[in-house]
């Protein structure tokens, strides 16, 4: 995730959102999370 811009804590998993975190930023990570469960699974 971090290689596409999006910072997880390596430890937690647990994302990071700021108040200047918009909706796009949201979809944007959905939308990665998406993509690399693809990945695992296929």
């Amino acid at each position: 995730m971090s290689n596409r811009e999006v910072l997880i804590t390596p430890f937690h998993n647990m994302v990071l959102m700021c108040p200047d975190t918009t909706a796009a930023d949201v979809d944007l990570h959905g939308d990665l999370f998406d993509e690399a469960l693809a990945q695992l699974v296929s």
